[in-house]
């Protein structure tokens, strides 16, 4: 299990998995490259008879970024078991949204159920139906009274946006351009609480009842065993 409180800081301490979202090599390969040098690859994924453009390489915030199709049911999925033992984390990236649909998921971290839909979850959506604007949710049970939500400002669209969830010792806190905009204290599911394995998914819902993808564009995906401090995703957000 990491240890949760007083541990170095640093751009590269505690960090579980980095995907940059560079091509490596073939452009046409589904292999995500993690240069965290922990070796957490994820795959490309295409929902889609077609086996093919659900991701693409585009500009980005640096260098080249992965544009997600939704039409194509594009996603990322990551290794599973990445945040097993973690008592903290912090997940960051930029995010680049093409159209403001409910439910888009930046990543959610959990379990598809037989039944379409899912109870065991850690989730960023860009936009719920209910406050139409960044909301993040953690859950063993599913929606109601097991669940804990932390909901942020909206985002806007054909804009790149810096967003941090970080869960630690105070609660959880959502960032939004290295600007804390939303927190909540009483938000105590963490990582360790979910029965791994997992499945880490990088634009796509656990729901496939309903099966929503992130159309728009991810780049500099960071994943912690840690809960990084203010100055710490204001430094991120700053990298450009």
């Amino acid at each position: 299990i990491s240890a949760c409180w007083g541990r170095p800081t640093g751009p590269t301490q505690g960090l579980v998995a980095w995907y940059r979202c560079e091509p490596v090599g073939d452009t046409s390969s589904n292999v995500l490259s993690d240069s965290s040098s922990h070796g957490n690859d994820a795959l490309l994924m295409t929902g889609t008879d077609s086996g093919s453009g659900g991701t693409s390489y585009v500009p980005g915030k640096m260098g080249q970024a992965l544009s997600f199709s939704p039409s194509n049911k594009g996603y990322a999925a990551l290794p599973s078991g990445l945040l097993a033992n973690s008592c903290e984390v912090t997940v960051a990236t930029w995010v680049y949204l093409n159209s403001s649909g409910n439910w888009q998921r930046i990543f959610d971290f959990g379990k598809p159920e037989s039944d379409g839909t899912s109870r065991i979850y850690m989730y960023l959506t860009t936009r719920s139906a209910a406050n139409k604007a960044l909301h993040f949710a953690i859950s063993t049970t599913g929606v109601g009274s097991g669940e804990q939500v932390l909901d942020g400002p909206a985002l806007t669209t054909k804009t790149w946006h810096h967003v941090a969830v970080v869960l630690g010792p105070a609660g959880a806190v959502l960032y939004l351009d290295g600007v804390q905009e939303a927190a909540n204290p009483d938000l105590t599911l963490r990582p360790a609480d979910l029965p791994h394995p997992l499945d880490y998914l990088i634009a796509r819902s656990q729901w496939r009842l309903y099966d929503y993808f992130l159309d728009g564009v991810i780049d500099e995906f960071r994943i912690y065993d840690r809960a990084l401090l203010p100055e710490e995703i204001v430094a991120l957000a700053s990298t450009h």
